[in-house]
Order: C-alpha cells, then structure tokens, then sequence
C-alpha cells in the first residue's frame, strides 16, 4: 500500500489474534514513521483492547460478533509485545458499525462488478 500511495497517515487494521495488526504496525513505522497504526475490534471481543490499555494479556472466551476473524481468545505470546511497541492505540466498534462497514463495501464495491 505504501508503494501505491506513499506515506499514510493513519492505519486502521483489525485485530484477532494480532498477526496481522503487528506486522502491519512494524511495516508501517518501517516505511512511514509518522503513520500512527490503530487497531480495531469489536466491543464484544475487546480482548486486545483491554490488553492494550493494561499491558497485561486478557482473553475473551467464545465472543458473539459478526467478525469472525477476530473472534480469537486473546492476542498471542509473539504478537502482544509487538502490538504494545508498534501500534499507537486500539478502538472497537459496535456490531452495528461492522455490519454498516459490510453493506457499504459490497453496495459500493462487489456489486459493480
């Protein structure tokens, strides 16, 4: 992304077990070390949000969200202390605002295709 469109400001990446939101947070302030690199989650599995906040590890058990693909117990043993040095703060979202995001995408995306 960074070769398309050069230096961001800001990323917005979404977070499970935290894989893809520290290696996004390492590039990002690799590339353009003024990006600030916020993880997002849901309110329901906000498991990386409060581990973020306390810096200590939480987990959530089985969380009733939508986002399937952040629906892991808790950030991992490798990614935490990644998440706690690269990203510069965590933001959830209500499962209302997930499935708006959806509906957006696919209006304004797949369905032109």
């Amino acid at each position: 992304m960074f070769e398309e469109v050069g230096d961001l400001d800001m990323l917005l990446v979404p977070c499970g077990g935290g894989g893809l939101l520290s290696g996004s947070a390492v590039s990002a302030k690799g590339k353009s070390p003024n990006c600030r690199t916020i993880g997002i989650e849901p309110e329901l599995a906000d498991d990386a949000t409060r581990s973020f906040r306390t810096k200590k590890l939480h987990r959530v058990e089985n969380p009733p969200t939508i986002a399937d693909g952040t629906r892991t117990e808790s950030l991992g043993k490798i990614t935490f202390p990644l998440v706690l040095a690269y990203v510069d703060d965590m933001k959830t979202v209500s499962e209302e605002a997930i499935i708006d995001a959806v509906k957006f995408l696919f209006y304004r995306h797949y369905r032109r295709r």
